[in-house]
């Protein structure tokens, strides 16, 4: 079997590699510092990614909030990440701004219904869905809806009232 590079030649050729995927993945770590946000210092291989493994995503977004504040920078995946907790910010991002910020992270449960939700939807399928979906959401009908949600539930109150009392008085 001959070989065309000696091992003098492959110890360059992998040092060459890592030292190009290291200069790749570390190329944006001070992208939140010179935006002046607060951030999630930069790991080089897996980053806070490896975390998701470990604890629930939700319990770990909430953690750190807690750290960060309500809005602050990370690195997932080799992609720069903004988290957004502020609720007047989310609205902004998700409504009058989205065309700035259009990517979000994706879950895919593998569940057609679950995976075409407008919130996770990437920006092609988003700027399809919105014009459809906007006009359900006025004013007049969200109060309809609110209107008959709230007298089912009292509807369903009343009746779990009474049945508890007939219970009691048995």
């Amino acid at each position: 079997m001959v070989f065309i590079l000696g091992l003098p030649e492959w110890v360059i050729l992998a040092v060459t590699v890592c030292v190009l995927l290291y200069l790749y993945a570390s190329g944006t770590r001070n992208y939140w510092k010179n935006q002046n946000v607060p951030y999630e210092p930069f790991r080089l291989m897996f980053g806070p990614t490896l975390k998701l493994f470990i604890k629930p995503t939700h319990l770990l977004d909430d953690a750190r909030y807690k750290k960060y504040g309500k809005l602050f920078g990370s690195f997932e995946t080799g992609h720069l990440v903004l988290f957004v907790a502020d609720p007047e910010l989310v609205k902004l991002v998700t409504v009058k701004d989205f065309p700035s910020l259009p990517n979000r992270r994706i879950f895919t449960t593998r569940e057609p219904l679950l995976d075409n939700v407008m919130s996770s939807a990437p920006v092609e399928k988003w700027r399809k869905l919105r014009p459809a979906v906007s006009p359900a959401f006025s004013t007049g009908k969200l109060r309809k809806v609110v209107g008959s949600d709230l007298t089912y539930v009292f509807g369903m109150l009343k009746t779990s009232i009474s049945a508890a009392l007939c219970r009691r008085l048995r």
